[in-house]
């Protein structure tokens, strides 16, 4: 999935979380604080991601392996080419960095 995309459904994902928080009972508090997690979680992975930890380059890695998995259950065929290669090399580098893989 390219930057832009990245950012369009994040975007989306934020209103519609603040959309869906204005129309029920829920804790402003709590809604803020989910989408600056959101917010947190895009700029760590997506503009710096460099400086993750290691807990956060696990969880990247484990949850984008899950989304991976999800796509290829409803048939998705994965190619070198396809919306995951980009997230697929970086789970690879991480990988490598937390010595769960060795480079080859």
């Amino acid at each position: 999935m390219g930057f832009d995309k990245k950012i369009l459904e994040l975007s989306r994902t934020i209103y519609q979380t603040s959309v869906m928080a204005h129309g029920t009972k829920q804790n402003p508090a709590d809604q803020i604080d989910k989408i600056r997690g959101m917010i947190r979680e895009f700029i760590r992975t997506e503009v710096v991601p460099y400086e993750l930890t290691n807990q956060e380059k696990l969880t990247f890695i484990l949850k984008n392996e899950a989304m991976i998995c999800e796509a290829i259950g409803k048939g998705h065929k994965a190619t070198d080419q396809d919306e995951f290669q980009k997230t697929r090399e970086k789970m690879r580098k991480y990988r490598i960095e937390l010595g769960i893989i060795k480079e080859k």
